[in-house]
């Protein structure tokens, strides 16, 4: 059984339960044609074929050589801070 069919199955019991338990009639006639409809949804899911999940290419991750790891660490710091400028800044 589905879970999307359980779930209507049980949504439907709620609607049930809660048509037994109203006192006014319009609201009994409510939740009596919600039960129904849910019943309904469950009956049609029942009928759907299983869901496929696709599968998403993976991408293939490659690693850098360390040299390019590197090089660009030594690009992303600023021009005052490079490795080996003996700049300090005030």
């Amino acid at each position: 059984m589905s879970s999307e069919r359980d779930t209507c199955l049980r949504r439907a019991d709620d609607a049930k339960q809660r048509a037994a338990q109203a006192t006014e009639p319009s609201i009994k006639s409510a939740y009596e044609k919600v039960a129904e409809h849910w019943m309904l949804l469950a009956r049609l899911e029942s009928l759907l074929p299983p869901k496929k999940i696709a599968k998403t290419p993976s991408k293939k991750l490659t690693a850098l050589p360390p040299g390019d790891v590197a090089a660009d660490a030594q690009r992303a710091k600023s021009p005052g801070q490079a490795q080996g400028s003996g700049f300090v800044g005030r």
